[in-house]
C-alpha cells in the first residue's frame, strides 16, 4: 500500500511543479525588457554594456601607450584593421582590483570605433524592468541602472562624451 501512496504523492509534487513552471513562463512573457547587455567584468565589478552600442568583442592583444593622454585613455590598438583609442575600464568605473583588462569591447561612436578594456566577457543577457533597483544615486561613474544581482549598466553615450575619449 505504501507504494500507491508514494505514487500519489509523486504525482501531486509533479503537478505542482508543472503548475509553477507554467506560471513562471506566463509571467516572463509579460516582463518588460529594458536592455540586452554584454556582461563584462572589471575587477570584482560586473557590468552590462548595452548591446546596441557594441560593435565587436575581441582579445586586446596589443596596446600602444601614448604620452600626455587623459586618465581614461590607456592608448591605441588595432583591431580587425582599424586603429582605435582604448578606454581604461578600471579608471572608468574606479575599480582598484582590475586584472589585465585583456579584452576589448568595441563601442560604436559617431567618430569611429572606440575600445573599452575589460578583464573578461561573460556573455549576453536581457535586463528586465523588474530587475532594476530604484534609487541609483548620481555618481561620477557612468552608470544608468543597476540590477538586483549587482550588474551596473553602463551609460555609453556619457562615456563617449568624457573628456579626451573621442578626438573632436
Amino acid at each position: 500500500m505504501s507504494g500507491a501512496g508514494e505514487d500519489q504523492r509523486l504525482a501531486e509534487v509533479l503537478e505542482e511543479r508543472a503548475r509553477r513552471l507554467a506560471e513562471t513562463a506566463r509571467s516572463s512573457e509579460a516582463r518588460v525588457r529594458l536592455y540586452e547587455v554584454a556582461l563584462v567584468r572589471i575587477g570584482s565589478q560586473h557590468l552590462g554594456v548595452p548591446a546596441d552600442h557594441v560593435r565587436d568583442i575581441a582579445p586586446l592583444t596589443t596596446l600602444t601607450r601614448l604620452p600626455a593622454q587623459p586618465r581614461l585613455v590607456r592608448g591605441l590598438t588595432q583591431l580587425r584593421g582599424q586603429l582605435m583609442s582604448v578606454i581604461d575600464g578600471a579608471a572608468l568605473v574606479e575599480a582598484s582590483d582590475a586584472g589585465s583588462q585583456g579584452f576589448a569591447v568595441v563601442l560604436d561612436a559617431e567618430q569611429g570605433p572606440i575600445a573599452l578594456a575589460v578583464d573578461s566577457v561573460e556573455g549576453f543577457r536581457p535586463v528586465f524592468a523588474d530587475e532594476v533597483v530604484d534609487g541609483l544615486n548620481a555618481t561620477t561613474r557612468p552608470v544608468i541602472a543597476a540590477t538586483r544581482d549587482l550588474v551596473s549598466i553602463l551609460d555609453v553615450p556619457r562615456i563617449l562624451e568624457s573628456e579626451g575619449v573621442v578626438a573632436r
